[in-house]
């Protein structure tokens, strides 16, 4: 069994060895790709930061370039005096950028002239519902200052930007120049319309009214980490939110490292199996090598180990306890006459019998072939007299062989007593006073009994090991 362990244990550890180097190699592997993933996403992620810088400055471009217009068109009808004419031609002009639907001029706030791309709406009012264009021109007029409305749904579905521009005649106010602008079409003149073909998604969102709105989207929006860039155009404010649509690398190498944190755990899981069977393996050897492979008592070792601990406990406690050797009479005729394996049922006996003696209240030890040795706590010489009789009475056995012969051997047991502190102050003092004690008193019983060690001849119903009683 013994080499059986060590077989166990020397495979453990080799199993263990192996399993960690597989772990070394694919936590490197890991920190690799974990590396080139962090590179990737760093660099995609000053792209999409580039790609959000350039955006927001060319809406911001393209609206301030529409404001610089309106400005030029209320230029026109002041050098007029307030006339249409120039107004209405220069207007055609500007309609022509892609991005402008109409052109209106509004003196007091109301349309009076418009310039329309094909097929637009001729007012403002077929566009945009619920007044809200004339209530952004009334508040541009009486505050003279340049507006731009937040988006708004138009009737046919599509999103507008309404702007205005006051205009002042002679010093007094005369009205506004506005503009209707689409939406998707100032995003398409930034160079956003296409942009999901590079792996992109771009949202308008609003900013600082309570609700976050998407004014605009292109793409599908995925990411959990977009890059925002806040623009400002007169007196809105809005952010341009860019996602990275994920390509099928980012796909492969999230999914290797996913697989990687699985092996990795499995690998883990692995080496504690491996380690818990090395644990108990080796919990296994040690509790061998204190163990006396035949009766199951603390072997020599273990018992030394022990009479130290109670030595040491008692040092400090002051307290006392006997230590008894014990051997065997008888034992050699028993393996001579009928073989080991009876000799080996004897000492088994007998470790029982000392075993459930002493219970919790002692130790019991094999230390060599039929010598026990048992540690009592707390016993007088007068309770141990009574114990030694009693043990000595237990342990005298007779040993038949096969059922056809009648030659028998009884078997008893001769002791000795070392007391501490009195006999001795350390285990190999105690030890060394009780084996001499024992000795002695080994020699006088054969002195006085020289026939309790030889054979003897005996009826054949006479006492076996199964009949002898138990304490």
């Amino acid at each position: 069994m013994k080499k059986r362990a060590e077989e166990v244990s020397k495979t453990s550890r080799l199993a263990i060895t192996v399993v960690i180097v597989v772990m070394t190699l694919l936590f490197l592997l890991l920190v690799v790709i974990i590396a080139m993933r962090n590179e990737r996403i760093e660099a995609e992620r000053e792209r999409q930061r580039f790609v959000a810088r350039h955006a927001a400055g060319r809406i911001t471009t393209v609206l301030d370039g529409r404001f610089n217009a309106l400005a030029d068109l209320a230029d026109i009808i002041q050098e007029d005096g307030g006339g249409l004419d120039r107004f209405l031609s220069a207007a055609a002009v500007f309609t022509g950028a892609p991005d402008v639907v109409a052109v209106y001029a509004a003196p007091d706030g109301i349309v009076a002239a418009a310039v329309t791309e094909d097929d637009s709406p001729g007012s403002v009012d077929d566009v945009i519902p619920n007044g809200d264009a004339e209530r952004t021109t009334r508040d541009v007029i009486n505050k003279n200052r340049a507006k731009l409305s937040r988006p708004f749904s138009g009737m046919d579905g599509d999103s507008y930007l309404y702007g205005c521009h006051p205009l002042t005649l002679d010093g007094e106010p005369w009205g506004a120049v506005t503009m209707l602008l689409s939406l998707g079409r100032v995003m398409e003149a930034t160079f956003l319309g296409g942009v999901e073909n590079y792996g992109y998604a771009v949202a308008l969102t609003s900013v600082g009214d309570g609700t976050v709105r998407v004014l605009w989207s292109r793409g599908a929006l995925k990411s959990r980490d977009p890059v925002r860039q806040r623009l400002t155009v007169k007196n809105v404010t809005w952010d341009l939110v860019v996602h990275r649509v994920p390509e099928r690398m980012d796909v492969i190498q999230s999914w290797l490292y996913v697989a990687g944190l699985c092996l990795v755990t499995l690998l883990v899981c692995t080496l504690y199996y491996f380690y818990l069977n090395l644990r108990q393996v080796k919990t296994l050897m040690e509790t061998m090598a204190m163990t006396d492979g035949l009766t199951g008592l603390p072997n020599r070792r273990a018992t030394l180990k022990a009479l130290d601990r109670v030595v040491a406990e008692k040092r400090r406690s002051g307290g006392s306890f006997v230590l008894l050797y014990m051997d065997l009479n008888g034992f050699k005729l028993v393996n001579d006459s009928h073989g080991h394996e009876k000799g080996d049922q004897v000492l088994k006996k007998t470790a029982e019998i000392l075993q459930d003696s002493v219970r919790d209240h002692g130790h019991v030890g094999r230390v060599g072939g039929d010598e026990f040795v048992l540690v009592l706590e707390d016993v007088t010489e007068t309770r141990l007299a009574r114990i030694l009789e009693i043990l000595g009475k237990r342990l005298e056995m007779v040993v038949t062989g096969s059922p056809d012969t009648v030659v028998s051997v009884r078997v008893s047991a001769s002791f000795g007593a070392a007391f501490y502190p009195r006999d001795g102050e350390d285990a190999p003092a105690l030890l060394q006073k009780a084996d001499m004690l024992m000795y002695r008193r080994k020699k006088r019983n054969e002195r006085h009994r020289p026939d309790g060690t030889v054979q003897t001849e005996l009826p054949r119903s006479g006492l076996t090991m199964n009949q002898i009683e138990s304490i």
